[in-house]
This record gives structure tokens, sequence and C-alpha cells, in this order.
């Protein structure tokens, strides 16, 4: 049975005028719960007041502000970034206890190919 625990995050930004802005939530609830409700479209639906971020990308949606991948069962949260010359890719599989990250000095580095060949690694170590 899993037991209840509290969860805190916390962060400010500063501005440059000196201003700071700070929030901070407390979760009172199973681990479980709270990756639903981070991950789960329709749970993320009732928390933003119905509001859902719709995509044309196939297997894919929004979330909190991170991509969310269809992957099997799963919604994997998963975050790409970059500036020119530097291209980065983050997605979290907690179902697989991994999370796959991606640095590369480069513009077409192909991030998704890349991790797709680490997770296709990763499962047959796994079997």
């Amino acid at each position: 049975m899993a037991r209840s625990v509290a969860r805190r995050g916390s962060g400010y930004v500063t501005a440059m005028n000196g201003i700071v802005a700070t929030a901070r939530i407390d979760i009172e609830a199973p681990a479980s719960r709270v990756w639903t409700a981070l991950t789960e479209p329709d749970q993320i639906a009732a928390y933003m007041f119905g509001s859902r971020v719709e995509t044309d990308w196939d297997d894919i949606s929004m979330g909190l502000g991170w991509q969310l991948e269809k992957h099997e069962q799963d919604w994997l949260p998963r975050h790409p970034g970059g500036d020119p010359g530097f291209h980065t890719l983050l997605t979290l599989d907690p179902p697989h206890q991994r999370a796959i990250v991606i640095l590369s000095n480069g513009e077409t580095t192909p991030r998704w190919e890349i991790r797709d060949l680490i997770e296709k690694f990763l499962d047959s170590k796994a079997n």
C-alpha cells in the first residue's frame, strides 16, 4: 500500500528591476498519483481549468511545459531545446527508472534517432 508523502517544490525569478516573484506548491499524495497528475493529459486539463494544448504531432501532447510522448501505455515527459550550434533532449522514463539526456554541439544532430537507439540498447540489456 502506498503511503501519502508531502512533496514540496519552490522557485523564484528575479527581474532586472529587483522585483522577485516566488511560487510554492505542497502536494500531499503518493508519488504515483503525483506522476499521473503531471503526465496524463486529462488530469492536466483539469488542473488548467479545462484548457488543453493540442498538437499535430503523432502521439505527442503538452503538459505543464513538457511535451508528453505516448510510449506504449505510458506518457513520458520530454523536453527538447537548443540555441544556434547547440541542441538538447531530455526524456524521463520512470516506469523503467531511467532518464536519457542528449547534449550536442551541433544543429543537425539527430537527437530523436539517437534517443531511440539508446532506448533499444537499454531494452535489449534488460531482457
